[in-house]
């Protein structure tokens, strides 16, 4: 479907900021949230995109909780952990997913975020996670296959 392959092009120029600069521009978060939107309210309705935006958010929640928890145990900050162009990114897709799908398709985000951290932080001197570059790939990927 078009709406795939546009959602593409946010997706691509967050994941090459995210790269070189470490940073994802609001208007392109902004730019794939509404893209998402629209395009569940014209797939599901109103109704429905509420109901798996809300829940795909309460388990984003859930995971920042795990999360905090985690930073608490580690005594670290939760700015080392995640920004908030990472959360923001996150919550653009909400209204994509239905609750099992959105599940599935983080931690396959997820998982391969640390593959390919794991093969490029040497190369590229890699200090932490790109989680929006490296999540981002996946993602384009599946889009590109619908």
């Amino acid at each position: 479907m078009l709406i795939y392959l546009v959602m593409l092009v946010p997706l691509y120029f967050m994941a090459v900021s995210d790269w070189k600069n470490r940073t994802v521009s609001i208007w392109w978060l902004a730019l794939l949230f509404l893209l998402t939107l629209s395009y569940s309210f014209s797939k599901s309705g109103a109704y429905l995109t509420a109901i798996k935006t809300g829940q795909n958010i309460a388990i984003l929640l859930i995971l920042g909780l795990g999360l905090y928890l985690y930073s608490l145990l580690r005594n670290k900050k939760l700015r080392e952990l995640g920004g908030l162009g990472d959360l923001l990114f996150f919550i653009a897709l909400t209204p994509l997913f239905q609750l099992e799908e959105f599940i599935q398709v983080t931690i396959v985000m997820l998982i391969s975020s640390l593959i390919l951290w794991s093969f490029l932080k040497a190369k590229h001197k890699l200090e932490s996670i790109p989680l929006v570059t490296f999540c981002s790939v996946p993602l384009m990927i599946w889009l590109f296959l619908r």
